[in-house]
């Protein structure tokens, strides 16, 4: 390809996958598009695709004054549109429950895995019914400072009762709340006490004297 069409050469990467997508849509589509994009030395520069005829034209122009200031706002705003998008893809593909609480400790979102340990599909009937995974307690009320509090609690996981670590993250007014399942380890711990009191009876009931 021309160097000029890869733009992942002279482009901040968020750039690059802007200007490759919209380039995208304008051949496939016809779809026309203006962006202000920044290249790797720091440059903005404004992107704008058109049809002409059969043909799909790009044209860049570097920015100045007010409309360069007015593009660094868009290329901001879409940067943190994009990140915010990259976060909220990977909280909801984490393989433990996760959720939001809202300024009044009502349920604002929850991920897949949450969806999936309460046997729902719905996010928004999630919401709009307010279905806890765990009853919430005063641990995870948001707290402006601080270290994030964790406890123990029990829960029904997708019909199994599970043993549940809730980590609480203060984010502001809200929180979030991480629900790592430890059941596992749980039952790993009775066990060891069931045959550490096993043992000790069968000592107790040993004639020979035993220290």
């Amino acid at each position: 390809p021309k160097p000029l069409l890869t733009f992942a050469r002279w482009c901040e990467p968020e750039s690059a996958a802007a200007l490759s997508e919209a380039v995208t849509n304008l051949r496939e589509t016809g779809a026309p598009f203006n962006i202000g994009i920044k290249t790797i030395d720091g440059e903005f520069l404004e992107a704008d695709g058109r049809t002409a005829g059969a043909l799909a034209t790009l044209r860049l122009r570097p920015l100045a004054g007010e409309r360069r200031h007015n593009f660094e706002l868009a290329y901001d705003t879409r940067k943190l549109t994009r990140q915010v998008e990259r976060l909220s893809a990977i909280l909801d593909r984490a393989p433990f429950p996760i959720w939001l609480r809202g300024s009044k400790s009502e349920l604002a979102w929850v991920n897949r895995a949450y969806l999936k340990a309460v046997e729902n599909n719905d996010i928004e009937d999630v919401l709009a019914r307010r279905i806890e995974l765990v009853n919430p307690g005063p641990q995870e009320a948001a707290t402006e400072h601080g270290d994030a509090p964790v406890r123990r609690v029990h829960a029904v996981m997708a019909g199994a009762k599970r043993a549940l670590d809730l980590h609480e993250l203060p984010l502001g007014d809200t929180s979030a709340v991480f629900a790592v399942d430890v059941t596992p380890l749980e039952d790993t711990r009775k066990e060891l006490k069931r045959l550490s009191r096993a043992h000790a009876s069968t000592l107790d009931k040993i004639a020979t004297a035993i220290a």
